[in-house]
């Protein structure tokens, strides 16, 4: 990922020929199929630079419906997944081939595959057919913004990817200096005080920028009982953990173009985990749930167990190990029991039930707890 500024151009006439094909047939709606770093950044991209790019990572039946229940005569539908076997993503590809051939469409029109060489996804979409962009398989998911996984969305919805590239490359000329940018803060960052951090992009030029940092930071420092807990806020946190923002407000800020803060914090988290002592580059834990999702789901598939709620209030069902007689009681053991922090984990329709986030100051403010939120399933390739 280092020499990704650089090495990504590479890149550019393949994606020049791909808009140019994309533009040519018609494509008016862009849909990219992706969990965690293979959806993150173009998101930021989008909407950073104000184009139109639906996400999906859900497998929520209402969220999957809505983006796929329309007329996709004009759509081009992007689907990353860098191993190749992601099973949200299989699902939501196998999920549109049906909706296509069911509206009369040639698949081969409307997917663009984005995957690591030799993958099975890059394997069934070549013998099909489809078009497909190689990644390099040296980098991460989570450090690759400035790779086939974020360029490619990106130059399919209009974005100029040359910039990010040049404004990266010029950036990173002075990483590699004792006393750099990037050493001072992963400094801080190793430090105690920062063991919870908020990132604020409201009313910043990089809007959803604390999103991928909350990956990036959560998914590469997050393990061995070590780690920076990234809080992604929407505004000032009532705690007093420290907040970075990006719009120049604050003890903390760092204000960048999009494709400086890409790589910048790349490199701050790499060395973060250098100082932490731990490998920014694996994810024990990411692939222990998917080997214990795969586990759950073999064994389901011989008959579910039925689970039932321990305590039923209206419209409130909880399942726990604990024994209480009220909601109230439930949440002041869940407060009492935390490891310092809450999180917030909603299995809902993203887009339709987005209310539900108001819910993170609120108990933040109430239980004097830092806390974080995630939609389900997309936290599980994301925080975890």
């Amino acid at each position: 990922w280092v020499n990704l500024p650089e090495k990504s151009r590479e890149l550019l006439p393949q994606l020049d020929a791909l808009s140019a094909w994309s533009r040519e047939f018609g494509h008016e709606v862009f849909i990219l199929c992706g969990m965690g770093g293979s959806s993150l950044a173009p998101e930021v991209m989008a909407q950073v630079y104000k184009k139109e790019l639906t996400i999906l990572d859900s497998t929520d039946p209402a969220h999957v419906k809505r983006v796929l229940d329309q007329d996709l005569s004009k759509s081009c539908i992007i689907i990353g997944s860098k191993s190749g076997s992601t099973i949200e993503t299989a699902s939501q590809m196998a999920a549109a081939n049906e909706q296509l051939i069911k509206q009369g469409l040639d698949p081969k029109n409307h997917f663009v595959v984005i995957t690591d060489p030799g993958s099975p996804l890059d394997v069934q979409a070549r013998e099909i057919g489809l078009r497909v962009v190689n990644a390099d398989p040296n980098v991460g998911g989570r450090f690759s913004a400035l790779s086939a996984y974020g360029l490619t969305p990106a130059a399919l919805i209009g974005i100029d990817i040359s910039i990010l590239l040049d404004d990266a490359y010029e950036a990173s000329l002075s990483f590699a200096k004792p006393g750099s940018v990037v050493t001072q803060v992963a400094a801080a960052l190793a430090d105690k005080f920062f063991s919870f951090t908020g990132f604020l992009d409201t009313g910043s030029n990089v809007a959803g920028l604390g999103e991928w940092i909350e990956q990036l930071i959560a998914e590469s420092t997050g393990k061995d009982g070590k780690g920076v807990l990234p809080i992604t806020l929407r505004r000032k946190s009532s705690l007093n953990y420290p907040v970075i923002s990006f719009d120049g407000s604050g003890s903390n800020s760092v204000e960048a173009s999009l494709g400086e803060h890409f790589i910048f914090w790349q490199w701050v988290t790499a060395l973060l985990g250098y100082l932490l002592e731990v490998d920014p580059f694996n994810q024990p834990n990411v692939t222990e749930a998917k080997e214990k999702t795969s586990a759950l789901l073999s064994r389901w598939s011989k008959g579910r167990e039925e689970i039932t709620p321990v305590f039923e209030s209206e419209n409130i069902a909880i399942y726990s190990s604990l024994q209480e007689n009220s909601v109230e009681h439930y949440l002041e053991k869940a407060i009492a029991n935390s490891r310092g922090y809450l999180a917030i984990m909603a299995y809902l329709h993203r887009g339709g039930d987005d209310q539900i986030k108001d819910l993170a100051p609120l108990l933040e403010s109430k239980s004097k707890l830092p806390t974080t939120f995630g939609w389900g399933p997309r936290f599980l390739h994301s925080t975890g």
